[in-house]
């Protein structure tokens, strides 16, 4: 496997057949005070798949502290890999919300993507405060 490209947006969805984003490259918010709820955004992954590689897999998504630690429950999903025949991969997009999560304090967090849970992609993201 490996991965197309990725990242964190305010909100993806598929018009006309075709992925699109809205707030693309979201890196950061401020917060005027600790601590905060987010109330959401869209973390996007496409993954590309062999045909050795067929098959259910499980892909999560977590979000860490600078430390590595969950903050909030991994969400999960399952996703079926099938390499059709005459072809050598198979691409797999997949959106998962990342909603109402607390943030304790500013800083430096981690939107980690695990396959299988194994950590395959990661984005940094911070929580600021305002006015800083």
């Amino acid at each position: 496997m490996r991965v197309n490209f990725g990242f964190l947006c305010d909100h993806f969805g598929h018009k006309d057949g075709k992925p699109s984003a809205e707030g693309i490259g979201l890196d950061a918010f401020c917060a005027s005070k600790m601590p905060v709820r987010h109330p959401g955004f869209d973390a996007v992954i496409s993954m590309r798949f062999g045909p050795e590689e067929t098959g259910e897999k499980t892909v999560g998504l977590g979000v860490t502290d600078r430390d590595g630690t969950l903050i909030t429950p991994a969400r999960y999903e399952v996703i079926n890999v099938k390499v059709s025949p005459g072809q050598t991969y198979q691409n797999k997009t997949l959106k998962i919300t990342v909603a109402e999560t607390e943030f304790l304090s500013f800083g430096d967090y981690q939107v980690v993507w695990l396959l299988e849970g194994l950590e395959v992609h990661n984005f940094p993201f911070r929580v600021l405060p305002e006015n800083g």
